[in-house]
């Protein structure tokens, strides 16, 4: 088996494994039931909300692209964003989203070293963004946290304040004059200027990140609506940011079963029926999908161009 297969293999069996683990226990009628009584205005709504994030992103990537000298229109990066979104979603162990991005827009003149660079910055604005929420959010969720959890996080911020002390005094100091150098060569080799990404232009794509994650909230929020959930919107905004962040990391398939487990887990502590969790946290997953299916159409036609670009060659 080759390394993706294995990686593939392992994050399925995390998947299906956590699903498998909260779905045992759970009153399957009582689960049917409340499928049947969902209210699909909350969902259409919820869907809208999904597609609003999906083009927010798109936007916020190509200001990316941009400011890296690629020129793409905001057409070229939604059908991209929509179509990374469908293949990462129908085949998430053979293309990766940011490949399908990257190859929808790619031409002959395009530098391939900036196109690489704006996927992954685009990557990392958008859990730097999800972290600046959890972090304006967080002592707000203390209380409702175990005591060995709230001990923790304390423990682990006085660690990152005294980590940050101790740094500025040794760059106050000169004694990490090397630190700034090879900073420096690393954002020369990536192609990255101060006046790239000035603090205004960084601001910008943040704020765009922020308001993409408040999308994917809300629409979160009307599906637990459909289903009669009974939650405040302002705890989902307190709730959903990690959980979003959890998803993130690459141990499952598209955050399936993880996001289940954090979700069940979180609002238990609200005293929320862990059958209605769990059937809202799969129907986010499902939405997911129903928001990435215009990918279909922009995928067809990209592939049909380049078969005509290849015939007129």
């Amino acid at each position: 088996m080759t390394k993706q297969q294995i990686l593939f293999l392992f994050k399925a069996l995390v998947s299906f494994g956590v699903l498998f683990f909260l779905l045992k226990d759970v009153n399957s009628e009582e689960l049917f039931l409340k499928l049947k009584s969902i209210t699909y205005f909350h969902v259409l709504t919820s869907l809208l909300f999904s597609i609003f994030a999906v083009i927010i992103i798109s936007y916020r990537w190509r200001l990316i692209l941009h400011h890296l000298k690629i020129k793409i229109t905001f057409l070229d990066s939604i059908s991209a964003t929509f179509s990374g979104l469908f293949i990462g979603q129908v085949l998430p162990g053979a293309i990766g989203i940011d490949v399908v991005r990257g190859m929808m827009v790619w031409k002959k003149n395009l530098s391939k070293k900036n196109l690489i660079l704006s996927l992954i910055f685009d990557r990392a604005i958008s859990l730097f963004a999800i972290l600046l929420i959890i972090t304006c959010s967080i002592f707000f969720l203390l209380p409702y946290f175990p005591n060995n959890l709230v001990i923790a996080f304390y423990i682990a911020i006085a660690t990152l304040l005294i980590s940050i002390l101790i740094l500025i005094l040794l760059v106050k100091y000169q004694k990490l004059n090397f630190l700034e150098n090879l900073i420096n060569l690393a954002m020369k080799k990536l192609g990255i200027s101060d006046h790239e990404f000035s603090l205004q232009y960084f601001t910008k794509i943040t704020s765009l990140s922020i308001l993409g994650h408040f999308f994917i909230i809300i629409s979160a929020f009307f599906l637990s609506l459909s289903i009669g959930m009974d939650s405040k919107i302002s705890v989902w905004f307190l709730l959903m940011p990690i959980i979003i962040f959890a998803t993130a990391v690459p141990i499952s398939i598209n955050g399936w079963g993880v996001r289940e487990g954090a979700m069940v887990y979180l609002w238990k502590i609200f005293g929320v029926p862990e059958n209605e969790i769990l059937l809202t946290s799969l129907c986010i997953g499902f939405v997911s999908v129903l928001a990435s299916l215009p990918g279909i159409w922009f995928w067809i036609k990209r592939k049909n161009n380049i078969k005509t670009e290849l015939k007129i060659l």
